[in-house]
């Protein structure tokens, strides 16, 4: 989809323009009619432009978000499947998603899990110690086998 940010930027530039263009001939006393009618008829144009390039900008917003939303929906369904635990963490280690295997088997539900730090959602300290050393490789998580270090 192509992006409409320039063209939206550029016709609000082009109303100013003209809204300090006909704003000029009024305050200066311009008898001209015909200049004073082109330009209200201009700026007219361009505001029902910037209007409708306003409303596919949010349209295509809106559309991104229901895509991502569906996204959400099929990972977290995809998640749901595998039979083992599994989550998902950002850099700091802040869950961003989370199967139901994994959550129940640290006494949460996925929904209550994400966000929330993985070393928070252990029950017990030495299950958090596990966490964050497979979180650094330290220990292989499938074997528990602790790898060497250098």
């Amino acid at each position: 989809m192509r992006d409409r940010t320039l063209p939206l930027q550029a016709g609000m530039a082009l109303c100013i323009a003209l809204a300090g263009a006909l704003a000029f001939l009024l305050l200066t006393g311009a008898t001209d009619s015909y200049s004073l009618k082109a330009l209200a008829v201009l700026l007219v144009i361009g505001l029902v432009a910037v209007g409708v390039l306003t409303w596919m900008k949010l349209r295509q917003i809106r559309d991104r978000v229901v895509a991502l939303r569906d996204s959400q929906v099929n990972l977290a369904a995809l998640l749901d499947s595998i039979p083992e635990g599994l989550f998902m963490t950002d850099l700091e280690g802040r869950v961003t998603a989370i199967n139901k295997t994994s959550a129940a088997a640290m006494g949460h539900t996925p929904g209550s899990a994400v966000g929330k730090m993985i070393t928070d959602l252990a029950d017990d300290k030495e299950a958090s110690d596990q966490l964050i050393m497979a979180r650094l490789g330290v220990i292989d998580s499938k074997t528990d086998a602790t790898r060497p270090t250098l």
